[in-house]
């Protein structure tokens, strides 16, 4: 980790994908989601229209690293929307 910006923000996700918002962390390095839903589950997407990277379950939280060339990754919810809390540090 180079950077030294980092994003903590609440974030709705509905049924069809969004955008990932990292406020201030342009390029993402590290990022902690947690799903506040107690029913519905959340996926992951590197870009719009590709295959998940992470399934987070109700009321769950991931730890991962985004890959170099993911910058614009997006979220999805299952059946519901949700809001998800995240924490991103910039690589």
């Amino acid at each position: 980790v180079s950077g030294s910006a980092y994003a903590a923000i609440v974030q709705n996700v509905g049924t069809s994908e969004e955008q990932l918002d990292f406020g201030a962390a342009t390029t993402p390095g590290y990022c902690l989601i947690k799903n506040l839903d107690a029913t519905n589950y959340v996926e992951i997407r590197a870009a719009t229209g590709v295959a998940d990277l992470v399934k987070i379950s109700p009321g769950k939280s991931c730890l991962f690293p985004f890959a170099a060339d993911c910058t614009a990754p997006f979220a999805i919810a299952n059946s519901s929307a949700v809001n998800i809390e995240m924490l991103l540090i910039e690589a």
